[in-house]
């Protein structure tokens, strides 16, 4: 049985995941028991361990994983490939559902967390800028990051999109869901190539705690890239693993 606080964490995540893809891409959701399905206007990328493209991916809840992944197995059987996010199973109940239901399981991530002080709301980076305009959003996607911005999020009062710049050229960005209840939720950070290792990671992430307090965000969340893991950047910023994340495909058929 999952703790009630494992409840909280997965539905302000999947609120905002949900809100980004509604207004930056104009997604279609489709709610389950303790879960939800996102269907996307692109395609999406699905790397390992094996690769295939999809558009629609499930994200299952605590509450009632069994419920909730056997409604979307039901739901799409052998026609749709997809992605299953699950959260807050352990392993073994994992490797159980991912069996009677002819799930691979791709891998292991985490939601990871903060608290945040009031006090924060007022520590903001002077190198730092609010993405604004649509020329802001070209010169941010210039970068060629792995996650574009957009431009509906500029009028969106929950997505707050910022970035560095150097020598005229964006060199950093960042994007925090804030609004949606008392968690935040980092949706995004990238650095370009050229110019990691130089502490904008870190400004960024400030800059974005800051705007999310001074939104009145008690906590924040956020999901790390396998670098980040293993470099353990959100470590060193107060972060602590909270919710495992495991990603499922549908398994071929032999």
């Amino acid at each position: 049985m999952s703790e009630p606080r494992d409840f909280g964490l997965y539905w302000a995540f999947a609120d905002a995941v949900t809100h980004k893809f509604m207004v930056e891409e104009g997604a279609e959701t489709m709610d389950l028991p303790g879960g939800r399905i996102i269907t996307h206007r692109r395609d999406l990328e699905h790397p390992w361990p094996r690769s295939f493209r999809y558009r629609t991916e499930v994200f299952v809840g605590p509450e009632d994983p069994d419920a909730a992944l056997g409604a979307a197995r039901r739901q799409f059987g052998d026609r749709t490939e997809h992605v299953v996010n699950l959260f807050g199973v352990s392993e073994s109940n994992r490797d159980q559902l991912a069996d009677q239901l002819d799930y691979t399981v791709a891998w292991r991530n985490v939601v990871m967390e903060r608290s945040l002080g009031i006090d924060e709301a007022g520590e903001r980076a002077t190198d730092v800028r609010p993405v604004e305009t649509e020329r802001d959003v070209v010169a941010v996607n210039l970068m060629g990051p792995d996650n574009p911005a957009a431009p509906a999020a500029i009028s969106d009062p929950n997505l707050a999109d910022f970035c560095i710049d150097d020598g005229g050229r964006a060199v950093a960005k960042g994007q925090v869901v804030v609004g949606l209840g008392r968690i935040a939720y980092v949706s995004d950070m990238y650095t370009a190539e050229s110019h990691r290792r130089r502490g904008l990671g870190t400004a960024m992430m400030r800059e974005l705690e800051a705007e999310a307090a001074a939104r009145g965000a008690e906590q924040i969340i956020l999901v790390p890239s396998l670098e980040t893991r293993r470099n353990g950047f959100y470590e060193r910023l107060g972060y602590r693993p909270a919710l495992s994340m495991d990603v499922l495909i549908p398994a071929i058929a032999d």
